[in-house]
């Protein structure tokens, strides 16, 4: 789950990170995809493969025009031996997982406190004006540490925010 944050820091919507509607109904590694998931395999000790699970997931995601469709991710984890929730588990819970198809060209910038110091809103803005909100652009915010760090002191509380803009050019 993701949480939007105001520029003022309250939480005002929660959202889920969920797969795309649209899904093809199959999913296999090219040769040369196996193989290099073979290798990365291989440098675990036996019992740890899913260990693997991140970079197995990327290439995935390399190999499918940088999205992870839900077959992917069933193959990943048949792969390594482990339950499909628990790869899925961790495919919403990373944002570098591209869960719907991406446009060709995709930019995700930092809007951490340090970023908007040195101007990443400004960058944001002349983005969503050149590209347009409508190319599906999405603030969303985070918080660092514990569940429950929205009832944390503000002095310890750490909110961060990114803008990903997706489209076809």
């Amino acid at each position: 789950m993701v949480r939007l944050i105001s520029s003022s820091g309250r939480s005002i919507a929660n959202v889920r990170r969920r797969l795309a509607e649209k899904q093809p109904e199959s999913f296999e590694f090219t040769q040369q995809n196996k193989a290099w998931l073979e290798k990365q395999i291989a440098k675990y000790p036996d019992g740890r493969q899913a260990s693997a699970v991140v970079p197995a997931l990327w290439q995935a995601q390399k190999q499918n025009d940088y999205w992870l469709p839900r077959a992917a991710i069933e193959k990943v984890a048949d792969t390594l031996g482990m339950p499909h929730i628990r790869v899925l588990e961790i495919a919403t819970f990373y944002t570098m997982f591209n869960l719907e198809p991406v446009g060709k060209y995709y930019v995700q910038l930092c809007g951490t406190t340090p970023c908007m110091l040195r101007g990443s809103d400004d960058i944001i803005k002349v983005l969503e004006r050149r590209v347009g909100r409508s190319a599906r652009s999405r603030r969303t915010g985070c918080s660092h540490g514990s569940k429950s760090n929205a009832s944390a002191p503000a002095a310890t509380r750490r909110w961060c925010k990114s803008t990903m803009i997706s489209t076809r050019i």
